[in-house]
């Protein structure tokens, strides 16, 4: 229980200091949508704290936020990513229209509880996500290849039942996950870098 409080407690830690060091270079657009990925796995971690601390019955609000992350959180990952290897700068209509699609899919996965399209959402978004990390390679960006790291970890964090770790005393999917955002927060400051000169 106390290491599942830790755990929990570092991925928190890990987000809100990528947030206060990295959100403020970024734009206004860009921001919104890593926000998506980073607030939705900020609740899911508060949630779990809150289970183990009340000994309440959260399994409701964790599947609402599990499926939130893997739609909602997956579209923050590609469009995020997008902006920060393309610098593109959505206006404000399109950013809504995109947010819009991610609610209405979130939406969808939850009236028609279709299971299986909140398994495979999030790791259709890392294969996405490091599509476009590789064409930023390609161009050179180190950015690309900090995306690439934290797709890596992310993608491992999903497939920690696969991992042979006691989970009662390792919470290895809450590890993973920090370092994954660690690795966002230094793709997003090394945003204008070039890799290799």
């Amino acid at each position: 229980m106390y290491f599942h409080l830790l755990s929990a407690s570092i991925l928190i830690f890990t987000i809100c200091f990528v947030i206060i060091k990295c959100f403020g270079m970024i734009k206004v657009s860009e921001r919104i949508f890593w926000s998506f990925y980073m607030l939705t796995t900020l609740l899911l971690a508060a949630t779990e704290i809150l289970k183990v601390l009340t000994f309440a019955n959260w399994q409701q609000w964790e599947h609402y936020l599990l499926n939130l992350r893997a739609v909602c959180g997956g579209v923050g990952l590609i469009v995020g990513a997008w902006c920060l290897l393309t610098g593109t700068d959505f206006k404000p209509i399109v950013s809504l229209g995109i947010i819009t699609v991610a609610l209405v899919l979130f939406f969808a996965v939850i009236n028609f509880q279709s299971g299986i399209m909140s398994i495979i959402m999030l790791p259709f978004c890392i294969i996405f996500v490091l599509v476009i990390a590789c064409w930023g390679l390609l161009r050179r960006q180190r950015s690309a290849l900090w995306l690439v790291f934290a797709m890596m970890f992310l993608a491992l964090s999903l497939k920690k039942m696969s991992i042979p770790l006691n989970a009662d005393y390792v919470e290895i999917n809450h590890y993973l996950t920090s370092l994954s955002i660690l690795f966002i927060g230094y793709a997003l400051r090394s945003r204008s870098v070039i890799l290799f000169r």
